[in-house]
């Protein structure tokens, strides 16, 4: 399959119909087991330890799959055409010490990390929201116990949320980092 009907083909996984999700009232708190908090708290976000201040350039399709560029694969994006995309993220008190500091983190339930996804490296709104839940233990232990969401821009409508298997086989690959790719941080481990 050529990467160009591969990428296509992943879109269309992605968002059938009956994946999308409109989210409830916001300003409504709902109720998680083991003390997750719910989504309504993403909102809020920008409230929250930003990792990388100044937002970190994602190759475009790698924009599509959220995962971490390889150095040959930032080499090859240099020469690349096709539109930019740029990612802030963000980590909640619960979360920022091993998020920012730890080089093998355990995070404890109730961590948050979303990745806004700009249109421009001065982009003022988010395109996308892209969100990590930790979960309580048995969640989803063979992934690490995340639940992973998709929310528009406005951090507002959920597209997508639960155990997502797109983002749950790519995260698989960092286990050993808590499932997180942390590639843009500006803050390193010490």
């Amino acid at each position: 399959m050529r990467p160009r009907f591969a990428v296509v083909a992943l879109i269309a996984a992605l968002v059938p119909a009956g994946v999308t999700l409109r989210a409830a009232a916001f300003g409504q708190r709902e109720q998680k087991p083991g003390g997750a908090p719910p989504l309504s708290d993403v909102a809020n976000y920008r409230k929250w330890t930003c990792a990388n201040p100044e937002p970190t350039k994602m190759q475009s399709r790698f924009a599509l799959l959220c995962i971490g560029p390889t150095a040959d694969q930032i080499a090859r994006e240099r020469r690349n055409p096709h539109v930019e995309k740029w990612a802030r993220v963000y980590v909640n008190d619960k979360g920022a010490k091993p998020f920012l500091k730890e080089v093998n983190p355990t995070f404890p339930v109730g961590t948050i990390v979303v990745k806004e996804k700009l249109p421009a490296e001065n982009a003022a709104k988010p395109e996308l929201l892209t969100v990590m839940v930790k979960r309580e233990k048995g969640y989803d232990p063979k992934f690490g116990d995340w639940e992973y969401a998709v929310l528009g821009g406005d951090a507002r409508t959920v597209q997508a949320r639960g155990r997502l298997n797109h983002c749950r086989e790519c995260h698989a690959e960092r286990a050993r980092n808590g499932y997180l790719f942390r590639w843009y941080r500006q803050v390193k481990p010490g």
